[in-house]
């Protein structure tokens, strides 16, 4: 998926091109998206270097968090979860292939992982032990 590998490699670029630098240091980027704080960290010896890659990667994150939030009304998955009850909802590839990939975790995972769990999800509360109701 796109976005697993532009991440993958933006890890393993600045891994890289850190090996060997005995004058790096600590680069980091902190960040609310996907509603939680999202950081990133790298070691790197060039600070213009290390600042590009903390874009890419922040930018990669806003963008999944533009075309997935559940959060954004006007996000891709929003509108497959407010209109394919009632109408064909075409996605992207990338929206397409995520959704494959999580029902068969679903499947691998006996249920462990469940996409469908926001459906119900608003009804548990596991700190108090509740489950819902077999009518909800």
């Amino acid at each position: 998926m796109k976005a697993m590998n532009v991440l993958k490699n933006s890890v393993l670029v600045s891994l890289l091109m850190a090996t060997g630098a005995a004058s790096a240091e600590w680069f980091d980027r902190t960040e609310a998206i996907m509603g939680t704080q999202v950081s990133v960290q790298l070691w790197h010896d060039s600070e213009s270097a290390a600042t590009m890659y903390l874009d890419q990667v922040i930018g990669e994150m806003h963008r999944i968090d533009h075309l997935m939030s559940t959060y954004k009304s006007h996000s891709e998955l929003s509108g497959v979860n407010r209109d394919a009850a009632q109408k064909a909802v075409p996605v992207s590839d990338e929206l397409f292939e995520l959704i494959q990939y999580a029902l068969e975790l679903g499947v691998v995972t006996e249920g462990a992982f469940d996409i469908t769990y926001a459906s119900v999800g608003k009804h548990y509360d596991f700190r108090k032990g509740e489950k819902p109701s077999d009518s909800q």
